[in-house]
């Protein structure tokens, strides 16, 4: 249970938890009523990575949805506006939350770290004060009028992406993909940020690739573990991630975006079956 794992890597580790970050990969939102059960038993902080995942909700046996990025079951939920992300707005991204208080903290960090919220604002409306170290972080009114007009459109996109995530379904269940590729499960809520398969057989994942390549197919691997980078692994204390390793070595981000044409996906579904057979 995420309980269990949480006690144990508690133990490990020895760490104190202040805030834990639980990514709501591909556009399936993670257990957040749960996590969020999990925050108030042991006080910590949750801060929902929704980089790939707004507009999706998971939905209990009872019919109730959670939401990804509704802030619903966390204290804060992350966006962002990255060129392949659901919403673009160049780059950049935003904090969501329904608290006041880590409010008016995000938009201080935003600004220099600057506020005009002090007791002098009523006399002196132009003063201002740095009470923090802060950055630049502003967007543009011109990226966020872009972000608006793709928030009203978000629901249509999403139903594309489910629409193009059906037919991958339903070409993979034919026998020459049987039993050689693991396919994501076709959930109502997912919000199909990415479509990632898994290849029984880890050694085929890289010659995949290279095959679609060839063939111009973009394909891509999502994601390198994190300690395995050179800059986190001085950091990390050490320990397996068997989970971790097998996902990094089968998976393979295959084409999933809007714009995707009925034509492209057929394209990516024969060069795949051809690879296969």
């Amino acid at each position: 249970s995420l309980e269990e794992r949480l006690i144990h890597a508690k133990k490990k580790y020895n760490f104190n938890i202040g805030v834990i970050s639980p990514v709501s990969l591909a556009g399936k939102p993670a257990p957040l009523a749960k996590i969020n059960e999990l925050a108030k038993k042991y006080d910590f902080l949750v801060v929902e990575d929704a980089s790939h995942s707004p507009g999706a909700y998971l939905e209990s046996d009872n019919g109730q949805k959670t939401y990804s990025a509704s802030c619903e079951w966390t204290d804060a939920a992350t966006v962002s506006f990255h060129p392949v992300k659901h919403i673009c707005c160049g780059e950049g991204g935003v904090v969501l939350t329904n608290s006041s208080e880590l409010s008016k903290r995000a938009e201080r960090l935003r600004s220099h770290g600057i506020t005009r919220d002090t007791d002098q604002s009523e006399k002196r409306p132009w003063y201002y004060e740095q009470v923090e170290l802060g950055w630049n972080f502003r967007l543009t009114d011109i990226q966020a009028a872009l972000g608006i007009e793709q928030v009203k459109r978000l629901g249509s996109s999403i139903q594309k992406r489910h629409s193009i995530a059906q037919k991958y379904d339903s070409a993979f269940a034919e026998s020459e993909f049987c039993g050689k590729i693991d396919c994501p499960p076709l959930l109502e809520g997912h919000a199909w940020h990415l479509y990632v398969i898994r290849f029984r057989q880890s050694a085929l994942r890289d010659q995949a690739y290279h095959f679609l390549k060839e063939r111009g197919i973009t394909t891509q691997v999502h994601y390198i573990p994190i300690y395995r980078h050179p800059y986190h692994a001085g950091h990390h204390k050490g320990g397996n991630f068997p989970g971790a390793e097998a996902y990094f070595s089968s998976c393979l981000s295959i084409p999933m975006h809007p714009a995707l044409t009925t034509t492209e996906q057929e394209e990516v579904i024969k060069v795949l079956g051809d690879f296969l057979r």
